[in-house]
């Protein structure tokens, strides 16, 4: 498994109810992929042609997908150096620094930002004042985003996948273990979670469902050889659907642990986490397009050509579809046909996923930038 899939993998959580948008009414999007099924719904709207309101240089670049709490965007970078910025004007409110670059997306929840880096630590940070809350130690670099779901006891717990092949479980509040589940190879992506369990893939070509209070295995579903699950998984109606390595993006029954549907590629592979709307399904791949299927069968209604690799994963906002691509621009499709309304050309790859909230759009690039864009005036 090389480095350019590392950058662009993600943890998954299983949710067993319809998609929801993100939380708090469009304002947030707190953590990668907006909820923690990973759905990639976002409340609210997007102007029709949004504007470039403000960049915020890190002098590197930036593969972590930025979220957003409490009128903070929150974001890692090549630097080393988790980032708060201002929502409103992109000004700085502070940074923190760990030991390696940061490709992990941040999860905010009580108060904290909970990130991983590729010095092998998991940080708790205060989302406040950037100050360290406690730090843990795994057995290999952190590249996928941290998840959050409530134990039976009613405290907060954060799960994260490490390439030491293990999913950790942390209490929120103390960093204390709560429970490990080992894999039989690294862990790319990012844990979804619902219902009190949690879905992850990674490089052992298995997907994952944990019970989420003991961390015991509830299913292990075997995809084939070098079908290596490089993504996130989204989660909704008990199947997840997700990419892997053997060129095929598929929706699964999690309940039975079978395909429901295969859409299959003869030769290019998916790493893009999707996008789960009420009846399509949208996901990005290595032969340079975004692809929306009907989600009952699989099938193709549209696709959208980029001039390079699709690794990022697009959001979905209303009747609109955001997304990024290697080729270094960010665009916006119509839903319902594909037809593109906007773009925007940063000029270097963009690997970290979008973000929406408040109704701007932001996504960081290779060129060391965090881009925001929506409405001239508010």
């Amino acid at each position: 498994m090389n480095r350019p899939l590392a950058r662009v993998a993600i943890p998954l959580v299983l949710s067993l109810s319809p998609p929801a948008p993100a939380d708090d009414g469009g304002d947030a999007w707190p953590l990668h992929r907006g909820d923690p099924a990973q759905t990639a719904r976002a409340a609210g709207s997007l102007p029709d042609a949004p504007e470039l309101l403000w960049t915020f240089p890190v002098g590197s670049a930036i593969a972590s997908s930025p979220v957003v709490s409490d009128g903070t965007v929150y974001f890692g970078a090549d630097d080393a150096k988790l980032h708060a910025v201002r929502l409103d004007d992109g000004e700085e409110r502070w940074a923190f620094e760990t030991g390696d670059m940061i490709e992990a997306p941040p999860l905010v929840a009580a108060g904290r930002v909970y990130v991983g880096s590729s010095d092998g630590l998991f940080y708790a940070v205060d989302a406040a004042t950037g100050r360290l809350a406690w730090k843990r130690e795994t057995g290999a670099q952190i590249l996928g985003s941290a998840n959050r779901l409530v134990g039976g006891d009613g405290r907060l717990r954060i799960v994260v996948g490490s390439y030491d092949a293990t999913l950790y479980c942390f209490d929120g509040e103390t960093g204390e273990t709560v429970w490990t589940y080992v894999t039989e190879d690294r862990i790319n992506g990012s844990p979804s979670v619902a219902d009190g369990r949690i879905v992850i893939g990674g490089c052992d070509t298995n997907l994952h469902v944990v019970d989420g209070e003991t961390g015991e295995a509830w299913k292990k579903i075997p995809m084939g050889d070098a079908c290596h699950i490089a993504a996130s998984a989204g989660l909704a109606g008990g199947d997840a659907y997700f990419g892997h390595y053997g060129n095929e993006f598929v929706r699964l029954s999690l309940e039975t642990g079978e395909v429901v549907w295969r859409h299959a590629h003869p030769t290019q592979a998916f790493f893009s986490p999707p996008a789960i709307g009420d009846d399509v399904v949208l996901f990005g791949g290595r032969d340079k397009r975004l692809h929306c299927v009907d989600r009952a069968t699989g099938e193709e209604r549209w696709t959208h050509r980029a001039r390079r690799n699709v690794d990022a994963g697009p959001v979905l906002c209303g009747d609109r579809v955001a997304y990024a691509a290697g080729d270094g621009r960010v665009r916006i499709v119509r839903l319902a046909d594909g037809e593109e309304i906007w773009s925007y050309d940063v000029g270097k790859p963009i690997l970290a996923s979008p973000a929406i909230a408040g109704g701007r759009l932001l996504v960081g690039a290779n060129d060391g930038n965090l881009y925001c864009f929506g409405a001239a005036s508010r």
